[in-house]
């Protein structure tokens, strides 16, 4: 995850962003997401969910991303993530490893369409997502505030990890 944060951040810093997500619109806009939000997708794809978390979290300052929006990702990262273990994983099993990519890849892009199909013919889930977590709202935008930032981000995420598999599941309280 560190190396994530760090790409993104060195993205975000050269502008790199914008350029990326206007490549993936194209790609993005069947399932109502900006393009910005398919670099979020493919972080989770090629490392965790919770990278593709801290990708979203560092991404999605700006965006103005409805609960619907926010759910599509959610999804579709739930769906796809992790190809370059989980995918070795399941070459060991004997699937073929573009058949298990396609698959899983696939399933997750079409149930994002559906998803925003729902949403959008029944104006469902269409208010503004409130995001508690936004880089946008630091007061101070240097690179060791920034740095401090993430360590307590990977430190809540080391404790949600924990617990969630050492304890038996999220306590009630954080939901």
């Amino acid at each position: 995850m560190i190396p994530i944060s760090i790409i993104v951040k060195l993205l975000q810093f050269t502008g790199a962003i914008e350029y990326i997500g206007m490549a993936l619109y194209p790609l993005m806009k069947f399932v109502g997401l900006p393009g910005e939000m398919g670099l979020v997708w493919a972080t989770g794809m090629l490392t965790n969910l919770f990278g593709g978390v801290l990708a979203f979290i560092n991404l999605s300052a700006g965006l103005n991303l409805s609960i619907a929006q926010v759910t599509i990702i959610s999804v579709m990262m739930l769906i796809a993530h992790t190809f370059p273990i989980e995918l070795t994983i399941a070459r060991k099993t004997g699937v073929k490893f573009i058949t298990m990519f396609v698959v899983r890849f696939g399933f997750a892009f079409l149930f994002g369409v559906l998803l925003n199909f729902i949403y959008k013919s029944f104006d469902y889930l269409q208010e503004p997502a409130i995001l508690t977590i936004k880089p946008s709202s630091m007061v101070n935008t240097s690179l060791w505030f920034w740095a401090l930032n993430e360590l307590k981000n990977y430190f809540i995420i080391y404790l949600l990890n924990y617990y969630f598999f050492f304890c038996g599941g999220f306590p009630i309280k954080l939901l």
